[in-house]
């Protein structure tokens, strides 16, 4: 092994190695460039952009702060309802106004998501709502009186299920 390195560990050699290593960066850096030039030679844009997709672009972008405006409006007019009916509600109107913050292009869907989770959290009067009909009075009633009124759709399921036949429930085994 010593013989092997006094024979090639030359001053030569060495400086060799050295250039060599030094240059592997340099050519992958270079092969890079030489691709990415062959690439555009070879398929090119398929077309410049016209002059009417700057206006669509902004009509879109313009379309999208309004959805999230009106989001936001909706958002503060339920938070406005809930303080009125006595809740505290100044952290949501804090993060709808953050939400309203990120009103750009690359943060509207985080904004429309914020919004959305926040309608969805905003505390509502409760309602009880009533059957229209009423219920009947229990010593009347049949048992198909709890189902709803049959319709086409639910008499052809109803059919449907009935010519299945049921499987018997199996034992459950025993291990001996």
């Amino acid at each position: 092994m010593l013989d092997f390195l006094l024979r090639y560990a030359t001053v030569r050699n060495l400086v060799f190695a050295g250039v060599i290593a030094a240059s592997v960066p340099f050519a992958v850096a270079s092969a890079r460039t030489a691709y990415g030039a062959y690439m555009k030679a070879v398929y090119p844009p398929v077309r410049a952009s016209s002059a009417g997709d700057d206006d669509i672009r902004q009509l879109l972008e313009q379309r999208e702060a309004e959805k999230i405006l009106s989001q936001y409006r909706r958002v503060t007019g339920l938070i406005e309802d809930a303080k009125e009916l006595g809740y505290n509600v100044d952290a949501l109107r804090w993060k709808a106004n953050e939400a309203l913050r990120n009103n750009f292009p690359g943060r509207r869907p985080a904004a429309m998501q914020t919004l959305t989770e926040l309608e969805m959290v905003i505390p509502r009067k409760k309602v009880q709502y009533i059957p229209i009909n009423g219920p009947a009075p229990k010593d009347t009633m049949d048992e198909d009186d709890d189902a709803p009124p049959a319709t086409a759709a639910t008499t052809k399921t109803k059919a449907a299920t009935d010519s299945v036949k049921k499987r018997p429930k199996s034992k459950p085994r025993r291990h001996s």
